[in-house]
């Protein structure tokens, strides 16, 4: 058992659907913030654990190719550098607008998904993670191998049922641990770098819908 003092008062935790300034968790979601990280970068698990069992849910290995859509968001920016960590081929997939910021992200290569003429040119895939439901995710979809896996936070393309060969695996962002002690670390390391805008929680309305609209990466409430 781990036990919690009151002095542990950093900690990254992963409470979802709530604005609270307190609330009550389960023991066993809670990590300590690595000795350096601050509170603003502590506020990142969501981001950070859905990014990372996106990679997991591909199952890619250090041999392979996995291809991140949307790649310079913050959920995926955290998909590349788990991915990277293991060793496979990385293709960061942005629209034409992302592609000045996407090259700080750490991918080997980068793909813009509005140019179909390079996305035809992509080589077959092992694995693709995806959370943003582009056009372009049909004809991505149509380039993962046959036994390769499409992992994704949103329903599967509408052609999904003609490449049957290809695993559809859904991924939902659950409390862990492990995985958020290993983002922080990688935070406090500089090699993991996330966006956040910052506003007060008495603005949490309209934090809420410019985040809908995207574009400002993480919104962080401070209370």
């Amino acid at each position: 058992m781990d036990y919690w003092r009151d002095a542990d008062f950093t900690v990254l935790i992963q409470a979802a659907d709530t604005y609270a300034e307190l609330c009550n968790v389960k023991a066993a979601i809670l990590a300590r913030v690595p000795k350096g990280v601050d509170l603003i970068q502590a506020a990142l698990p969501l981001v950070e654990t859905t990014g990372n069992e996106l990679i997991s849910a591909t199952g890619i290995n250090a041999v392979q190719t996995v291809l991140i859509v949307g790649a310079a968001g913050n959920v995926e920016r955290s998909a590349v550098y788990t991915a990277k960590q293991g060793g496979p081929v990385v293709i960061g997939a942005v629209s034409k607008c992302q592609l000045d910021e996407a090259k700080t992200i750490g991918a080997d290569q980068l793909v813009i998904t509005d140019d179909d003429h390079a996305i035809a040119n992509l080589p077959m895939l092992d694995g693709v993670a995806d959370t943003v439901n582009s056009k372009a995710d049909e004809k991505l979809f149509a380039k993962v191998k046959p036994g390769g896996a499409f992992a994704s936070v949103l329903e599967a393309p509408r052609n999904a049922e003609k490449h049957l060969t290809v695993e559809v695996v859904p991924v939902y962002a659950k409390p862990d641990a492990k995985a958020i002690q290993f983002m922080a670390e990688a935070v406090l390391d500089g090699k993991l770098v996330i966006p956040i805008s910052r506003t007060s929680l008495s603005k949490a309305a309209e934090a809420q819908a410019a985040a809908e609209e995207g574009g400002i990466g993480k919104v962080l409430l401070i209370a």
